[in-house]
């Protein structure tokens, strides 16, 4: 993992994700913070986000597959989603609302509604 500079870590299972990755950066990158992107096994996909939320200056980090998307904090346990969301109902305006979101909560400013 790369930490030189304070970013949220994505964790994604597979490269079909793409357009949720893309839409959860650009709500990252609007508020003004970095994301780097890894991809993990389906089978290790929360212990990987958790390890990545530990690694990551920040704390934060999100998991990505096919049924679900996660955000969990360093601080709030291995077991506990701070934000979670189910990708076939998930728009675009909704992940980058996501993304946004993990920013804010970086920043300590309130959270959209999703």
């Amino acid at each position: 993992m790369n930490n030189q500079y304070p970013a949220i870590h994505l964790n994604y299972v597979q490269e079909s994700l793409s357009s949720y990755i893309a839409q959860i950066e650009y709500g990252i990158e609007e508020e003004g913070l970095f994301s780097i992107c890894t991809l993990v096994p389906t089978s290790s996909l929360q212990e990987s986000t958790y390890a990545s939320a530990q690694a990551s200056k920040v704390g934060i980090a999100l998991g990505i597959s096919q049924k679900q998307i996660f955000l969990m904090h360093r601080k709030a346990g291995p077991d506990t989603f701070i934000l979670h969301k189910a990708p076939p109902s998930l728009t675009d305006a909704e992940g980058r609302t996501l993304g946004k979101n993990a920013a804010r909560l970086v920043k300590g400013l309130p959270l959209y509604p999703v």
